[in-house]
């Protein structure tokens, strides 16, 4: 199975998980989301933000918010559920 993920475009805390939308722009726009356990890291994701998961983990890459460079360091976290969009796939097909 590999990585599924991308550029952070989107977040919302429900009280309970952290819900995280991405997009991959390479080599199709596709989305995809995911829940992730709610900690004080994971509610630190932003916009712009990398983050790629797997299995039961996910690793969030935080953008520098001075100078736009991303972090040299993945911060994992706990997968709660996650779903691809796979819009893209879809079309194609049709």
């Amino acid at each position: 199975m590999s990585m599924i993920g991308g550029t952070v475009i989107a977040t919302r805390d429900d009280g309970k998980t952290v819900w995280v939308n991405t997009r991959e722009k390479y080599p199709s726009k596709c989305e995809s989301a995911v829940h992730i356990e709610r900690t004080p890291k994971s509610l630190s994701i932003s916009e712009g933000d990398k983050l790629f998961w797997e299995n039961d983990e996910v690793f969030w890459t935080p953008k520098n918010r001075y100078d736009r460079s991303y972090a040299q360091i993945d911060i994992k976290l706990k997968k709660i559920e996650g779903v691809e969009m796979v819009k893209d796939i879809v079309q194609a097909k049709q």
